[in-house]
Order: C-alpha cells, then structure tokens, then sequence
C-alpha cells in the first residue's frame, strides 16, 4: 500500500490583500491615515486607505500599502471603494495605473465602478505605486489620485 506524502512547503506564500479606499470631498485636518490632495477640478478633497499592511511603528490598520516576496507565488490587491455610491465611482480601463513598475510586474483587472483587482506577478523584486484614480461624479467627472505602495522583496529564506 503507499500512502501520499503531504506537499512540502518552503519559505512564505504571498498571501491576498483586501483594500478599502474611503474619499471626502474637503481636506481633513488631524485624523490618522488621511491624505489631502486637490482633484483634477482643483478642489480638495482626502483619501484614506485601510488594509494592507500595518502602518510603521503602529498596530493599527495598514495605509494600502502591499510588499510581497519575490518568488513567492502571484500576489493579488483588492481594491473596494466604500466612499458614497451615488458620487464617487471608478471608471475607465485607466483609472488603476503603475508607477516605478520597471519589471512588469504588476496589471489591473475588472470593469466594476466600486472594485479592481491587481495581479503581482511576484517573480522579480521591485517598488512601485499604484495609483488609484476615483472619479466625482458630482463635479463633473473630476478624478482624485490616490497612490500606495507596492514592494516585492527578495525571496524570504526558509
């Protein structure tokens, strides 16, 4: 009789990241986490990322920023936008772009106005941002840019 050995396991997996990205249309003054930038209409408004991993030197939740390990398996990044439905939307094949992604690592996929997902390839080390662009509805189309992190390191060791 042979009996089937379990698979062996070396180093890390990159485990899937679920993102919540919130927007306000003002700035926001003294609250943890949100980031104030001025829309393509020139009006302000905040973001604030939630998941991800945590925040440096704090236990709270992460700031939508991702690092996987290289060679590690293909890492996915969830993005929901939880703002107001009826105002805030993600529109377009071009709303989720890539900066400092010099090895191909990173795409986009989905045609949902409140969700995509990114797909890591993980087979090379790099640090990129990714740059959400959330459309305002109300103000005629307007787009908010809002732009994590996404790091592969080396390979973790066994």
């Amino acid at each position: 009789m042979t009996t089937k050995k379990p698979a062996i396991r070396t180093g890390k997996t990159n485990n899937p990241h679920d993102i919540e990205l919130d927007i306000r249309d003002h700035h926001t003054i003294d609250e943890e986490g949100w980031v104030n930038v001025y829309g393509s209409n020139q009006k302000p408004y905040s973001y604030q990322y939630s998941g991800g991993d945590p925040r440096p030197g704090s236990k709270k939740k992460g700031n939508g920023d991702v690092t996987y390990h290289a060679k590690h398996g293909v890492g996915k990044i969830k993005i929901s936008l939880v703002a107001c439905r009826d105002r805030y939307a993600l529109i377009g094949d071009d709303c989720v772009g890539f900066v400092g992604d010099t090895q191909a690592q990173l795409s986009v996929s989905g045609k949902s106005r409140r969700q995509r997902v990114i797909k890591d390839k993980c087979t090379k080390e790099i640090a990129a941002y990714y740059m959400v662009a959330v459309t305002d509805i109300a103000e005629g189309n307007a787009t908010i840019p809002c732009d994590p992190r996404v790091i592969n390191r080396p390979p973790a060791m066994a």
